[in-house]
């Protein structure tokens, strides 16, 4: 049964279809059911019971398209390979780090030592290089083992003895003490300590030669016990004698 068109005087509903759109209405026999299906092309037919009523067809609702996001999360999967990744990262770093650490320390420590030596051979040739021969001793100091002592050319403006004492002090520090003696009387006049700490400290020289030599020994740059200590030799000449030879 195809819907008849009304006019609009004759629409029972006029003005309510979606959008303004006008209603069909088709007169339906009293003997179908109050509600049925078979509008046209599927669509629903709204049918109002009692005689001479009129129905509509209803048009079909337009589903509202929600658009389909993605979680932004992660999976647990993937938070557990980036955890281990990060992990690997961490100790990778943190062991360069500390290995460039160990290696700054050691390069220091080497670069310290080799300044310290250098200070500890200027202070014993510039000392030797002053005096004019080894004395038995001078105060409490007598040359022999870790303890050299010297005698330096007279002041040209004073009558006094001059004597340098080198030595390894208990605390394993190189030292030169410098002492005046003056009508018999010793004082001490110039007293420096250098920092590099010594193993042990041992000179050789004769008492009328020339030549004297030092070996200081220090220990090693890695202060293992496992390593041998290193040794320093040292020589220098006086350039002067003393006596009745005067300077030469």
């Amino acid at each position: 049964m195809k819907p008849t068109l009304f006019p609009r005087s004759w629409s029972p509903l006029q003005g309510g279809g979606p959008k303004g759109r006008e209603l069909y209405a088709a007169a339906i026999p009293a003997s179908r059911s109050p509600l049925q299906e078979g509008g046209p092309k599927g669509r629903g037919v709204y049918v109002l019971a009692g005689p001479g009523a009129h129905s509509f067809p209803s048009f079909p609702r337009r589903r509202e398209s929600r658009p389909m996001f993605r979680n932004s999360g992660m999976t647990l999967i993937e938070c557990l390979c980036v955890l281990a990744v990060l992990t690997i990262l961490i100790s990778v770093m943190s062991q360069t780090f500390i290995s460039t650490m160990r290696l700054s320390a050691a390069s220091d420590r080497v670069l310290d030592r080799v300044r310290y030596t250098a200070e500890i051979r200027d202070a014993f040739s510039t000392a030797v290089r002053e005096a004019g021969r080894v004395v038995d001793g001078v105060l409490e100091f007598k040359t022999g083992g870790d303890c050299l002592v010297l005698e330096l050319s007279p002041a040209p403006d004073t009558a006094a003895r001059r004597y340098a004492v080198l030595r390894r002090m208990d605390n394993g520090r190189f030292a030169r003490l410098d002492v005046e003696e003056h009508d018999g009387v010793c004082k001490a006049t110039y007293l420096k300590t250098y920092a590099l700490w010594t193993m042990a400290i041992r000179f050789n020289a004769a008492r009328d030669a020339r030549l004297v030599s030092m070996e200081m020994d220090v220990q090693n740059a890695a202060q293992s016990p496992n390593r041998p200590n290193v040794v320093y030799h040292y020589s220098a000449t006086m350039r002067s004698m003393l006596g009745g030879e005067g300077r030469v």
